[in-house]
């Protein structure tokens, strides 16, 4: 039977393309970006978190410093109460009369010595003992510390040129009363001689 064009077009009795040799795709390729998915939510979300992070830092980094702050005027407030408490016990108080211990003379100063260091310490333990903090106790206690060293340097030179006083004012006086005891006696030479000498022995 000869073949009839169908409207104009050759007919072919065998298929003009070859049938696909591989396993079609079930799955469907779509082309997508981050931006489908929220990528730009989550861009956002992390530029605030990252903002969240500076300013916690710069609140942390203030707290900080405020706590330095804060801790360097409690020592300092301390240094400045010890420097009050410990300047009236060496040097008195004029609105009470009261010398101090530098005021102090001869025996009077050879008595007082061994308490001044007492006092000093019970001063140091009870501002220690105020503060808010370890770090502002360890600050007023590094200052204490230096100070206590120079005014115990002072107070044992206070005491041993008073000591030297001391000692030779109880010479001359135990010479002067030797003197008054041989004048008392004086119709007794032995006892006459016997007072003056020990009189040049105390001078």
């Amino acid at each position: 039977m000869p073949l009839v064009p169908a409207a104009g077009y050759q007919y072919q009795p065998f298929p003009s393309e070859r049938a696909p040799t591989n396993v079609p795709n079930d799955y469907q390729n779509i082309q997508s970006n981050p931006a489908d998915f929220g990528a730009q939510v989550g861009q956002a979300t992390e530029r605030f978190g990252a903002t969240g992070i500076r300013g916690a830092n710069e609140i942390s980094e203030q707290a900080i410093n405020q706590q330095h702050l804060y801790n360097q005027i409690t020592a300092d407030a301390a240094q400045t109460q010890y420097m009050k408490e410990s300047h009236r016990l060496l040097f008195g108080d004029p609105a009470t009369g009261d010398t101090g211990f530098f005021g102090k003379r001869g025996e009077d100063a050879m008595h007082a010595a061994p308490d001044v260091g007492k006092q000093l310490d019970q001063i140091t333990d009870r501002i220690a003992g105020s503060m808010p903090n370890a770090r502002a106790r360890l600050e007023f206690n590094e200052y204490s510390r230096r100070l206590r060293m120079w005014t115990d340097r002072d107070v044992l030179s206070h005491y041993e040129k008073e000591m030297t006083t001391y000692g030779q004012e109880t010479q001359k006086a135990r010479a002067t009363m030797a003197a008054q005891a041989a004048g008392n006696k004086y119709n007794d030479e032995n006892y006459v001689q016997s007072r003056l000498q020990e009189g040049i022995r105390r001078v």
